[in-house]
């Protein structure tokens, strides 16, 4: 068992990773390096794949986060599970929880062959550029690529990123992921919903059939494989990197759909534009208007917080704040914000929710009245003959 101390602040590379634009998060591949570096102390030789790496639950690292790396079984096909310290409210009840958990392999096995060239693509826009990728500069490591029916292929540059390699080229692995249209998986296949979203989920198999250079172009393959066991919900992809017709590293990946409700509604620079610079950007507020009212679910919150934190972040909610409870502030928040073309991480609410301000005019209050019902908030304008004398001269 080994324990290490992963801290944004020192190991700035991770925030470069954020899922939603908010809260940093470790990526899955690198969650397989952890994992295949544990292995290869724990058994005294080179791991040179993994199989089954199944997620858990998400690693966001809005601080120092500590993990724990534990291996047991045989030397030849050790079982490893990485946990990270979960911090409860109980003090008793922290402890280390399971993120991932992989069997390690250290067969030496011949390279497969490299995919058949995909027919009849076309450019892909940089996704980095267009707000596709939500990956900051150290993990831009696509230069190009293409796409056609079923798949894409990309050219990736290991000088245009800085992810520390580990054992398994972690970075160059993350960005073979860049080919895939996260947020336009039905172009791969028709029975996925347009209305999702996908982020990795599994690694079936990961084999390495030689080191990744770290110079020169490695080129990546991706080809739709279907759904994972079946399931609708899980679609898999293919991957290869590859140097000329060498086959260095395979995968099959498996990804998992999210709904995300009207953040796909919009163009990804414009979701950048409100998730990461808080822009306001009235089309991406959870609530609807009407009448004057804004009104707001809490299953809409809910499902903007499908990766923990990026409610607390985007919205600038009060620590240990619940989901439900965080509904009426978000809501008021959001009001203002239409009134006054503000990004809602920028409105200021009383504890009480009768007043509200902008962060660039905190003498002028909004007089506001929030009504909860059973699922949802709804949120209006008070007359001006409710205001008591400390809000009008607040």
């Amino acid at each position: 068992m080994t324990e290490t101390v992963l801290d944004p602040a020192t190991h700035d590379w991770v925030r470069d990773h954020c899922p939603t634009w908010t809260v940093p998060a470790l990526p899955l591949m690198s969650m397989a390096d952890l994992i295949a570096r544990a292995a290869t102390r724990y058994a005294g030789r080179t791991a040179t794949g993994l199989r089954d790496l199944q997620v858990r639950r998400w690693l966001p690292l809005p601080g120092p986060t500590s993990l724990r790396l534990t291996c047991v079984g045989s030397a030849a096909r050790p079982q490893v599970t990485l946990s990270a310290w979960l911090e409860l409210r109980e003090a008793r009840l922290s402890r280390f929880a399971p993120v991932a958990c992989a069997t390690a392999v250290f067969d030496v096995l011949p390279p497969p062959r490299r995919f058949a060239p995909l027919e009849h693509t076309v450019p892909m826009a940089d996704p980095y550029e267009s707000g596709d990728c939500f990956h900051g500069p150290r993990f831009q490591y696509l230069r190009s690529a293409r796409s056609g029916e079923g798949g894409a292929s990309g050219v990736l540059h290991p000088g245009r990123g800085s992810v520390p390699p580990g054992l398994l080229h972690q970075g160059l692995l993350d960005a073979a992921t860049h080919i895939i249209p996260h947020t336009r998986m039905w172009q791969w296949s028709p029975s996925i919903d347009r209305a999702s979203v996908t982020y990795p989920h599994r690694l079936s198999r990961l084999h390495t059939y030689g080191p990744l250079p770290g110079t020169g172009l490695i080129e990546v393959e991706a080809r739709f494989a279907g759904f994972h066991t079946g399931d609708a919900r899980l679609p898999a992809v293919d991957l290869q990197l590859c140097v000329a017709e060498r086959v260095l590293t395979d995968a099959r990946l498996v990804l998992i759909l999210l709904p995300v409700g009207p953040l796909l509604d919009m163009p990804p620079h414009l979701r950048r534009d409100y998730l990461r610079d808080r822009r306001y950007v009235p089309g991406l507020l959870l609530s609807t208007a009407h009448d004057a009212t804004t009104v707001l679910r809490h299953d809409d919150v809910r499902q903007l917080d499908f990766f923990p934190g990026t409610a607390a972040s985007l919205y600038q909610l009060p620590a240990g704040l619940s989901l439900r409870d965080s509904t009426p502030l978000i809501a008021a928040k959001e009001h203002v914000a239409r009134r006054t073309a503000t990004h809602p991480c920028r409105i200021t609410v009383a504890d009480d929710l009768r007043t509200a301000h902008t962060d660039e005019a905190p003498h002028r209050p909004y007089a506001l009245d929030v009504t909860l019902a059973a699922d949802h908030v709804h949120v209006r304008d008070r007359p001006a003959a409710d205001h008591s004398p400390e809000e009008e001269g607040s």
